[in-house]
């Protein structure tokens, strides 16, 4: 084979998933899927310009699974379907009715209430997909669940061919363990994947720096054999992203966010989760402006309030909460999303013999919610109505003892529009247009332009 054909049963994202991310891995090293690692298309795609950002990063912490609105950000007081303690924020909705957290967010309702942060709930989430692995690239590229889902990148992605060469250190968008980091073979570049192992981020450096450059070297011997078998650009644009990866674990503001030496991790019994979001945080700190991150384990068939209490109670709200302290004091204008690929059924099980106090999936109505950190214009609310027991939807009414409806539904491209416009991308607006390439389908609705969450919010 000559050295400037591709390998026909190897293609770009084969490489960079199992190739030097299976070596480094193997050998302790710190690397990557997608750093920096370029096609043709990609050197010759063109950064976009934010204009009037309201915020300078967004941190994306993604609930794997499906975690339960009814017992985290629209729990039910009065309800037999209620779990945990329901507690009034203090803030009234856009209905003019208290806005209640479950008992399992103590900590970030006391932050919001203190004025650390602002906090926005959309309750009323909807799309069509009731499995994993449907709704996960759904809500990983906020475009639509139907039609070809999987062809839309997914937001990580976009964000790092969005920010390229605008930030000073060097770094467009992070994903931990590929989190919203699939160009789905369209031509642009994915996130600088930090990949974590066990008890710790493999990208805190969490070795001595002789270790490290000593494992660099063995990387570096291993590679050489690899390259004499496959010289072809491929194998040659891995090479090259090993040694930028290198690079940036070593050297500059990347180095210093990246290693966690002496400084202190968010509270959080999941040391795993704790070191990704400490490490968010310093490199939010440090000038990226995209990073996101998942909390799996969330989707409770079975032990509902012990995962509720697990993942959000002694993990989430913790971490969360500091975080948002933490950044307030750094001057940054954050914003902090939570939520996973749909909810979980309102109605607990009427026989606990057979699922225990287990949710299944739902999708007719369900909670994201962000903390707004150092952004003034930013006004605490909550949008979406789901009824008293949680199960109102789209398509039920009040008529023949149905439900009732759900008030204010949100697509996911709505969502979407709201976060690219939080971060300047002025999608859905006459005069802007922000295609991936040409010929390419942008990464949200480009006539929706989140008008409604974008003004309740205080964000105009």
């Amino acid at each position: 084979m000559s050295s400037n054909k591709t390998r026909p049963d190897l293609n770009r994202r084969d490489l960079l998933k199992y190739g030097l991310a299976g070596l480094g891995s193997g050998i302790g090293l710190s690397f990557l899927s997608g750093c920096g690692v370029t096609s043709s298309t990609d050197e010759a795609a063109q950064a976009i310009t934010p204009t009037n950002a309201y915020y300078d990063a967004v941190i994306q912490v993604f609930f794997g699974g499906g975690p339960s609105q009814t017992d985290t950000f629209d729990p039910k007081p009065g309800s037999v379907n209620n779990v945990f303690t329901a507690s009034s924020l203090g803030v009234n909705d856009k209905y003019n009715q208290p806005i209640y957290l479950s008992s399992v967010l103590a900590k970030i309702a006391a932050t919001v209430q203190a004025g650390t942060a602002g906090l926005g709930v959309v309750r009323s989430l909807v799309h069509t997909e009731g499995d994993h692995s449907g709704a996960v690239p759904a809500t990983q590229s906020f475009w639509r669940t139907v039609g070809p889902a999987m062809l839309y990148p997914t937001i990580a992605s976009v964000m790092a061919y969005y920010f390229q060469g605008q930030t000073t250190i060097n770094i467009p968008s992070v994903a931990f363990d590929g989190t919203c980091n699939e160009s789905r073979d369209n031509p642009i570049p994915t996130a600088l994947n930090a990949r974590s192992s066990g008890m710790s981020s493999v990208l805190t450096r969490p070795v001595t720096t002789t270790r490290y450059e000593r494992r660099m070297r063995m990387l570096n011997s291993l590679n050489a054999g690899k390259l004499a078998k496959h010289p072809d650009e491929l194998a040659q644009a891995v090479e090259r992203s090993s040694q930028e990866a290198y690079k940036i674990t070593t050297a500059g503001l990347a180095a210093a966010a990246f290693d966690l030496t002496g400084k202190p991790l968010l509270p959080a019994t999941d040391t795993s989760f704790s070191r990704k979001l400490t490490t968010a945080q310093e490199l939010v700190k440090a000038g990226v402006p995209y990073v996101a991150l998942g909390l799996n384990g969330n989707d409770s068939h079975e032990n509902n309030k012990a995962v509720i209490t697990d993942r959000w109670g002694n993990n989430a709200d913790p971490a969360i909460a500091q975080l948002a302290t933490n950044l307030k004091a750094s001057g940054k204008r954050v914003l902090v999303l939570m939520g996973g690929e749909f909810g979980r059924t309102p109605k607990i099980p009427t026989d606990p013999t057979i699922l225990g106090d287990g949710r299944d999936h739902w999708r007719e109505g369900f909670s994201w919610a962000f903390l707004s950190i150092n952004q003034p214009k930013f006004r605490t609310g909550a949008i979406g109505a789901t009824g008293p027991d949680g199960l109102w939807t789209q398509t039920s009414t009040s008529a023949g003892g149905l439900p009732g409806k759900l008030v204010d539904p949100v697509e996911l491209k709505d969502l979407g529009a709201f976060i690219y416009r939080a971060l300047g991308f002025q999608v859905g607006t006459s005069t802007y247009n922000v295609p991936l390439t040409s010929g390419m389908a942008p990464p949200v609705d480009p006539v929706n332009n989140s008008s409604n969450l974008m003004s309740y919010f205080g964000l105009v």
